[in-house]
């Protein structure tokens, strides 16, 4: 996929991908970390001071750059 925009959806010329496959492909790039949790585990997220709350499965997706 590399640099390449990516389009989903059933518009006409849409790119068939799952969110599997976005965030197996972000996932891979420079810059962002990957935190995976697991079915039933509750976990939290703070960004700038604010807190919420999330019950898994997640695959949670940080970009740093």
């Amino acid at each position: 996929m590399g640099e390449q925009s990516v389009i989903t959806g059933e518009r006409e010329g849409a790119i068939p991908y799952t969110t599997k496959d976005l965030s197996r492909e972000l996932s891979e790039r420079r810059g962002v970390d990957t935190i995976t949790v697991l079915p039933q585990k509750d976990f939290k997220i703070v960004v700038d001071g604010q807190e919420y709350e999330f019950t898994g499965p997640a695959t949670v997706l940080i970009n740093q750059d």
